[in-house]
């Protein structure tokens, strides 16, 4: 039991409030400061990486939308399309279990392999060019990159 009515108890209270909501603006702060960071030095190839995995997941892929089809509100996080950070509590808390949920149903072995192939084009690319690319639509999607440079 807290007793209010006193006032040196209040002020403490206000100011150990303020406290906190400062260190979480910090923390925010700081995530968002280093995931710029991140992002600037890994993005086109990372984001490159990505895509070719997404590619490679077809199972995946649609089990996770057909997860997001269901879920209304899911699709509508997904939608605004920001970062994590960036999202509500509760925002956070949906998109979290939304992934659980996918990830249980579609498993990470299919994933996985992908990233295995993915860091292999990734690879050949950097080594051999575009054109030692054999999969045409993994080759569509480094033209797109190559393109977009």
């Amino acid at each position: 039991m807290v007793d209010l009515s006193d006032e040196k108890t209040k002020d403490f209270i206000d100011k150990k409030t303020f406290e906190n909501m400062l260190l979480q603006a910090q923390r925010k702060q700081k995530a968002k400061a280093n995931r710029l960071k991140s992002a600037q030095l890994n993005s086109p190839l990372q984001a490159l990486r990505i895509e070719i995995v997404w590619a490679l997941c077809p199972s995946t892929r649609s089990i996770a939308s057909d997860f997001a089809k269901q879920d209304g509100y899911v699709s509508s996080i997904i939608a605004k399309n920001i970062p994590e950070e960036d999202l509500s509590p509760k925002e956070q808390v949906a998109l979290a279990k939304f992934r659980k949920r996918y990830w249980n149903s579609a498993g990470t072995d299919e994933y996985k392999i992908a990233h295995q192939k993915a860091s292999e084009y990734i690879e050949l690319y950097k080594s051999k060019g575009i054109d030692a690319i054999d999969n045409p639509r993994i080759r569509t999607i480094f033209e797109k990159f190559e393109s977009s440079k």
